[in-house]
């Protein structure tokens, strides 16, 4: 009986913490926002002048009209070709709008240049007064 009992404390230590691990902690009452991947001919042109004005560093820029928001973000240049930047999530809360980016590098085996680039990434929302904040 002592021997079923030490089983189970031990196993019960094993699994316990096992259903209590989190990958990533989430920010309640987040939902995911809507959103639209813009093309380079959709982009205001105003925007477009601040992008090309700011494209030597890295930026974060948002360009209300009418009834959107342009969040354009950019990790600055980049020595070669093949990259990107992926939008990871943009999720909306009850103060904030948070939009999640990633610079992915060229693929593995892929033919690159070595020529400078200035990769971007635009997204256009629903306008709001919540705060708009880049991750």
């Amino acid at each position: 009986f002592k021997i079923v009992v030490l089983w189970m404390m031990i196993l019960s230590a094993i699994w316990l913490p096992c259903g209590c691990i989190r990958k990533k902690p989430e920010i309640t009452g987040e939902k995911s926002a809507a959103f639209q991947l813009m093309s380079e001919r959709e982009i205001p042109e105003e925007l477009k002048e601040w992008m090309e004005q700011e494209k030597a560093h890295p930026f974060m820029l948002t360009y209300a009209v009418e009834q959107d928001i342009y969040a354009a973000r950019s990790y600055g240049p980049q020595n070669k070709t093949g990259y990107q930047i992926k939008v990871d999530a943009i999720l909306e809360g009850e103060k904030t709008v948070r939009i999640q980016t990633s610079l992915l590098g060229p693929e593995k085996g892929e033919k690159t240049k070595d020529v400078v680039t200035y990769p971007y990434v635009v997204v256009k929302l629903k306008k709001t007064e919540k705060e708009i904040l880049f991750e």
